[in-house]
């Protein structure tokens, strides 16, 4: 499934859209699990918010947050997923 990924190397991962979702955050959750089980990487760039209680294996994660999501919240004050 990860053919052609380099292991031991960075990953850029995204978990915009998975939050609401309760069967697509189960998804990325296994999906998740799998590419840091076979990839073992040394880094992680995640675009989106982390997902509660996610074990991460010890990898250094990076994460880039919605800069759209973050104005909308700064002009309505309600907090977005």
């Amino acid at each position: 499934c990860f053919e052609g990924l380099p292991k031991h190397s960075m990953l850029a991962v995204s978990s915009l859209g998975v939050r609401n979702d309760s069967h697509a955050e189960a998804l990325w959750r296994a999906g998740m699990g799998e590419a840091l089980r076979v990839l073992e990487p040394e880094l992680v760039l995640l675009h989106g918010s982390e997902l509660e209680d996610f074990d991460w294996k010890g990898v250094v994660v990076e994460r880039y947050t919605d800069h759209i999501k973050e104005r909308l919240e700064k002009i309505d004050g309600r907090k977005r997923k």
